[in-house]
């Protein structure tokens, strides 16, 4: 979208906040266009939000990767609920709110010079951006956005609003999601020999695919179907390509006792530098739960549902496909009372309690069985 277009569709939703809160319009579309890159970040797509507001709204969340860092400088990737809106114009009035019910933004409400308002909202603390009034000053200016702090409608409604196309009612539909017998292509540059336990990183374009060698992965899984791994590996000049393709959001393939080529993505990534040596820590968790997680169903259902039907609703919108272990009626329907609007991984879990199954992943195929056996290693006396 263009910056100008998006101005304007944020104007009108910036001016009501203007007037109710007394917070200069120019002052929240400037945030709401550097925030957003101007609408172009993922949680503005997704959900509405502008200015990465974290909680929920109206119970309305979406889940969204981010990173915190400690005293340390350690980087920690995590997934954390961020607000969804129905529109710009209520993530608008969330921010007006906001400054009004925090008092050290107490500066800022009232406010009508936008330098000083700028230089109100960095001094509160709401950006570490040393630069963030100039940035929001320079956007003031280039788009000359004070025009908007003069044009308050006196019949502006106070709570913000923006039209929506009725939406027709369907009955919602979920095709099934039963395993056909296709799977689902991986990286082609992989090896076709497989001896466990080789590993392998992938950058996010599927170009670069080089084997790590060296390490002790440290695995761990359980029966909802989740696996990760970590493991530390040391710089050496040998492994100075394979070791700068470790960052966050790349892929690894593990092949696993059981699975091979199995897709991970790295989560977290730690440096550590000790005796002259760069090491760095790899923590990566499997393909099912970090795309189920930011695949949300949004519609509900309440009624009895088979185990098929819960499941074809729990991966709408997915490429993972399942395969039942389990003979007819072993795995009883179940109850269902407003199951929906949550991510897919929360439904999934929520499918395991209900229908009392276990799950055991082979990249995006789920095994689903009622109890799956385990092999016991003991030693006869």
């Amino acid at each position: 979208m263009a910056a100008a277009d998006f101005i304007k569709k944020l104007a009108p939703g910036a001016q009501k906040v203007y007037k109710k809160y007394n917070v200069l319009a120019s002052l929240v579309i400037a945030q709401g266009c550097l925030e957003s890159g101007f609408g172009s970040s993922g949680l503005s797509k997704q959900a509405n939000n502008l200015f990465g507001i974290k909680g929920t709204y109206n119970g309305k969340y979406v889940l969204m990767w981010t990173s915190e860092q400690d005293k340390k400088g350690n980087v920690t990737r995590i997934q954390a609920k961020f607000r969804k809106y129905p529109s710009y114009a209520e993530s608008l009035a969330d921010l007006g709110s906001l400054y009004t019910r925090l008092s050290r933004y107490k500066a800022v409400v009232g406010e009508k010079d936008y330098k000083k308002a700028t230089a109100a909202v960095s001094k509160a603390g709401y950006a570490t951006d040393i630069h963030y009034p100039s940035k929001l000053n320079s956007i003031i200016e280039k788009y000359n956005l004070t025009k908007y702090d003069g044009e308050i409608v006196p019949d502006v409604p106070d709570v913000p609003e923006e039209p929506s196309e009725p939406e027709t009612p369907t009955k919602p539909t979920y095709p099934s999601k039963e395993y056909d017998g296709k799977d689902m292509p991986l990286n082609q540059h992989l090896p076709s020999d497989v001896d466990f336990p080789q590993l392998h990183v992938s950058s996010k374009d599927g170009k670069d695919v080089i084997e790590i060698t060296g390490v002790s992965v440290d695995f761990t899984a359980d029966p909802t179907g989740k696996k990760s791994f970590s493991f530390t590996l040391p710089r050496t000049q040998e492994n100075a390509t394979e070791f700068e393709l470790l960052v966050v959001d790349n892929i690894l393939y593990l092949d696993e006792k059981k699975y091979n080529h199995q897709k991970y993505y790295i989560t977290n990534v730690s440096l550590h530098q000790e005796n002259g040596v760069l090491t760095k820590t790899v923590t990566a968790a499997h393909i099912f739960s970090v795309l189920l997680i930011n695949n949300r169903i949004e519609k509900t259902v309440s009624k009895k549902l088979g185990i098929k039907e819960a499941l074809d609703i729990a991966l709408k919108g997915t490429d993972f496909k399942y395969v039942i272990h389990a003979k007819a009626g072993e795995i009883p329907s179940a109850e269902q009372e407003n199951f929906g609007e949550k991510n897919s991984i929360e439904l999934m879990d929520e499918i395991i309690e209900d229908y009392g199954i276990e799950l055991d992943v082979d990249n995006y195929k789920i095994h689903v069985y009622k109890k799956m056996g385990q092999v016991i290693d003991f030693v006869l006396d």
